[in-house]
């Protein structure tokens, strides 16, 4: 609880150096030093930006400990160029992400005072090429440790088929297929989105066990799920949608599933009653400004939706804090 206004006041100034890493990650600059050490002059020359500008954030970042400094040559420290380094899924893509995410973050009072969003097409993940990209390659890195925990804990149950729907990069699918020797799995997502799904596949040699279904399944409402899957798994979907497309949804991932068959949702929970976790509360801030109609549910939300598309009573998985749900289909 925040009981004073110095704290409030430090947390608000907490986005300048947030900004800074953003402007560093935007200009070229991160990538650059991940090549190796250099000037301000050297940096700036090939970034294309105000070399006496770039010398005076890179003491900024320097005093944060972002850079490191020798002299007039600045440097990652060793173990935070490691965690950026690499290929699809790597530390810069989530930095990518994030500068992204500030633009939609940047209209918060307008949404405040309208009551909705509103950002250009080109800021959308589905339907900006560039945008689309970063996005989904800087979830398989957030999703890299929630897959594994989540392949830990569910009870296999001879389950040989699954459905990821809206799976994104599918790493929960390859996840899983490690856990479950017999299972196959399919990614059901948008086209620009299974671009980066195909190549994870080929690139992980997967594709003997994963397929992919292109699917615009919240805006086709007769888009065919295909199945019975045994397993059908929603993991951060529903929270970019209102309600009546969640019902919709899960009414139709109802019917594609096996007798007996189970669906899994893992999402950011709001409390039914009192504070929420402030990850989840802050996230649904984060789909208010940067979806049309998405938001985050409630346990018990969640629980009436799965109910009223004729999945039993849901149970939870994992600790009792974790966004994770169980329900299985009736009549098996």
């Amino acid at each position: 609880m925040i009981e004073s206004a110095d704290s409030l006041a430090d947390l608000v100034r907490a986005y300048r150096p947030a900004l800074l890493v953003m402007a560093l990650v935007r200009a070229g600059v991160m990538d650059r030093l991940l090549e190796g050490p250099g000037t301000a002059a050297e940096i700036a020359s090939r970034c294309g930006v105000d070399p006496a500008a770039l010398a005076r954030i890179m003491e900024a970042a320097s005093s944060l400990g972002i850079v490191a400094a020798e002299g007039r040559s600045y440097s990652l420290p060793e173990g935070l160029a490691r965690g950026l380094r690499g290929g699809p899924g790597s530390g810069m893509d989530g930095l990518r992400h994030q500068a992204d995410t500030f633009d939609k973050w940047a209209r918060l009072e307008s949404v405040l005072r309208s009551g909705r969003t509103d950002y250009p097409d080109g800021h959308d993940v589905t339907l900006d090429a560039r945008r689309n990209e970063t996005f989904i390659q800087a979830m398989h890195a957030y999703a890299a440790g929630p897959a594994s925990r989540l392949a830990a804990i569910l009870p296999r149950e001879g389950a040989s088929s699954l459905l990821d729907l809206g799976g994104g990069p599918g790493t929960f699918c390859f996840a899983l297929i490690e856990a479950w020797p017999g299972l196959r799995a399919t990614v059901a997502d948008l086209p620009l989105t299974l671009r980066v799904t195909r190549r994870l596949i080929d690139s992980l040699g997967l594709g003997d066990r994963v397929d992919v279904i292109e699917s615009d399944f919240y805006a086709d409402p007769e888009c065919d799920l295909g199945g019975p899957w045994d397993l059908v798994l929603l993991s951060s979907v529903m929270h970019a949608e209102g309600e009546e497309a969640n019902r919709s949804l899960l009414a139709r991932a109802r019917r594609a599933t096996s007798r007996g068959g189970r669906i899994v949702i893992r999402e950011h929970i709001l409390s039914d009653a009192g504070p929420s976790d402030p990850r989840a509360a802050i996230f649904d801030v984060h789909m208010l400004v940067s979806t049309r109609r998405g938001r985050c549910y409630t346990r018990r939300e969640i629980s009436s939706m799965l109910e009223g598309a004729g999945f039993r009573a849901p149970g939870r998985r994992g600790a009792p804090g974790a966004g994770r749900m169980v329900a299985r289909a009736g009549g098996g």
